[in-house]
């Protein structure tokens, strides 16, 4: 992976003593993998789709500082065993996110949080920070 950190993982027990250093995928590349996720479920099935990675994209953008997921993209897309997956997950976050407000993947992330926040504001703020972050990029959507 390219886009990854170590965490250690340590038991919920306090008796066991047990830990593990892992690597874990780093924010761009989740967002790699849950909007080829969502792309593939919006172009097949409509029973298999869930709002659940939207709703976990919003979370990512909201968690991380768009500079800093510029900068992992940058990464992601510059090494060449990322770079074309990268590009591909990059393009349809566009499309799903960056769009509009009322694009695919800003309508799932209101979806996921119906009757608990305001769809609207959820679709905004969705939308600006996706907007926000293809900005960084360079990119426009």
């Amino acid at each position: 992976m390219i886009d990854n950190s170590v965490l250690t993982i340590s038991s919920f027990e306090a008796e066991d003593p047990r830990s593990y250093e892992m690597k874990i995928a780093g924010p761009a590349a989740l967002i790699v993998a849950k909007t080829a996720k969502i792309g593939d479920r919006l172009m097949g099935s409509s029973e298999r789709l869930t709002s659940k990675d939207a709703h976990d994209v919003y979370r990512l953008l909201l968690a991380t500082q768009t500079e800093l997921l510029g900068q992992l993209f940058q990464k992601l897309l510059s090494n060449p065993i990322s770079a074309s997956e990268s590009q591909i997950g990059l393009t349809a976050f566009t499309q799903l996110f960056a769009k509009s407000q009322d694009a695919p993947g800003n309508r799932l992330v209101a979806e996921a949080a119906k009757g608990i926040e305001d769809a609207d504001l959820l679709m905004a703020s969705s939308w600006a920070l996706a907007s926000d972050l293809v900005e960084t990029l360079g990119l426009t959507a």
